[in-house]
């Protein structure tokens, strides 16, 4: 089992000071259930078209929606019982009108050796 640590950032304008917290927790909430259900349209709902990732466990990076697709649609094709389960999340006021959410998950797999 790894961890995986995914950020979300968001305007504090789009949902007010006193719901950020919820707004940000729901939104990673939401991935975690596409994530889990491999549901590769769901999670690129909430990406922008210039999006940019960094999966540090394989070194592969990349820039737009179209490669995030690659990428998600590779690793389940790869991991099929590839689930995420969140163990914790935090939101934090970063700047005027910014706020970011830092989460901690447990992956789970079987790997290529059948473990």
């Amino acid at each position: 089992m790894k961890t995986l640590l995914c950020l979300a950032v968001l305007s504090l304008c789009a949902c007010g000071r006193e719901d950020v917290s919820a707004t940000l927790t729901s939104k990673m909430d939401a991935w975690g259930v596409a994530f889990n259900a491999h549901d590769t349209d769901a999670l690129l709902s909430s990406y922008g078209d210039d999006a940019q990732y960094i999966y540090t466990f394989e070194g592969q990076e990349g820039q737009g929606r179209d490669a995030l697709k690659a990428f998600y649609t590779q690793t389940f094709a790869a991991t099929p019982d590839f689930a995420v389960t969140r163990k914790s999340y935090e939101v934090i006021e970063v700047a005027d009108g910014v706020a970011m959410g830092l989460g901690e998950y447990d992956d789970t797999l079987t790997g290529p050796m059948g473990r």
